[in-house]
């Protein structure tokens, strides 16, 4: 076990890195995870992450609790720095999970998760450790879908780390009681 990893331990927390095309709403998901709010009662104008965001948010039930570090990257890997190619160690150390969030009504973001999972998956390769379990965060499900829902069948069965997907909507609070359910028992995801 490294030092992040017993700090981590230590402090009874856990990291969670979450990525995905830019507008898929991955900034937005973790203000409504903070708050509770869904996005109309939250600011509607899109703010694009520019780097990386961090939020610590309390998840767990009853009587047993942990903070989350949740690491949002800016989804545009073509910016002049990006926390996943030029801070590899910040972004993807330590952390114990990985949602993978794309867009109901954008095929491209579907598509492009495939960059993303190559990114993360030639770090864990060149460090010769696991790669975290990964949730797929199917986002937007208020508006029409762009794709046929079989890519998103095909795309778990073929990702071995993905371990549960979730069709959510931040408007009108379609599938976020299963997902921050899910969040709250994280320890039985990633086997700590």
């Amino acid at each position: 076990m490294d030092f992040i990893d017993q700090l981590k331990k230590k402090r009874n927390s856990m990291k969670v890195l979450i990525v995905g095309s830019g507008g898929v709403g991955k900034t937005s998901l973790l203000k409504v995870l903070k708050t509770g709010d869904l996005i109309p009662e939250l600011e509607e104008t899109y703010q694009r992450t520019l780097f990386m965001e961090i939020e610590t948010i309390k998840l767990g039930k009853e009587n047993y609790e942990f903070d989350v570090v949740f690491m949002d990257l800016a989804g545009q890997t073509d910016l002049p720095m990006h926390a996943l190619v030029d801070f590899e160690r910040l972004s993807m150390g330590g952390v114990d999970l990985i949602i993978l969030v794309f867009a109901n009504n954008n095929l491209q973001s579907l598509i492009h998760l495939q960059s993303w999972y190559g990114l993360l998956y030639g770090y864990y390769t060149d460090k010769k450790v696991n790669i975290p379990p990964i949730i797929l965060v199917q986002n937007k499900c208020d508006l029409p879908r762009d794709y046929d829902q079989s890519l998103v069948s095909s795309m778990i069965e073929v990702v071995d780390q993905i371990k549960e997907h979730f069709e959510i909507s931040l408007v009108n609070g379609q599938g976020l009681t299963e997902l921050m359910d899910r969040l709250n028992t994280m320890d039985t995801i990633t086997g700590e």
